[in-house]
């Protein structure tokens, strides 16, 4: 039997503008030398400044294991360095270089067409919509912590059990997780 959908679930919707919002900034940009994804992290360590990766990581929404192989890749092609952190010795900070700082205002043009087009056609106040998504980013990100202390939790135990022993009958397990 074949249920139509009613509504698009949170993240079901999210999807979907995730999906809209790259093909609308990536027609904009196109020929920029950025992709939309590469132009996120860009715009904030410009806007920034300077900026430690894992607040980076915070605001895009990256793990920083992903992160730090977009920052190794833009480390190789020239467009950001890393300086000692005068607040923590022990950290970095991320600043774009000259070739960076043109990259991201090339890019930014083709970003200024695409926003533009977005709210031409937004039929609601767009600092509302802001607060909404913002408010859905935070939940989720307690989701997450949460999942997280979870595992965590869940490792320990599963650490602490002694392993068992397998059965010395010959019978064969069926693994039934994979199915």
């Amino acid at each position: 039997m074949t249920v139509a959908l009613l509504y698009r679930g949170p993240f079901l919707l999210t999807h979907a503008i995730s999906q809209l919002t790259g093909r609308l900034m990536s027609e904009h940009m196109t020929g920029s030398g950025l992709t939309p994804n590469d132009f996120a992290i860009y715009s904030v360590i410009h806007a920034e400044e300077r900026i430690t990766p894992s607040r980076l990581a915070e605001i895009v929404g990256l793990p920083p294991t992903s992160l730090s192989y977009v920052i190794r890749r833009m480390e190789d092609l020239g467009d950001i360095r890393r300086i000692a952190n005068p607040d923590d010795g022990r950290s970095v900070l991320l600043e774009l270089t000259g070739k960076g700082h043109r990259l991201t205002h090339k890019a930014q043009e083709g970003f200024s067409r695409a926003i533009k087009a977005f709210r031409a056609e937004l039929d609601i106040d767009e600092r509302h919509l802001l607060d909404q998504l913002e408010a859905m980013a935070a939940a989720l990100e307690r989701a997450n912590a949460k999942t997280r202390g979870k595992k965590t939790q869940r490792a320990k135990a599963a650490s602490a059990t002694p392993a068992r022993k397998a059965p010395s009958d010959g019978a064969k397990r069926v693994n039934h997780t994979s199915q």
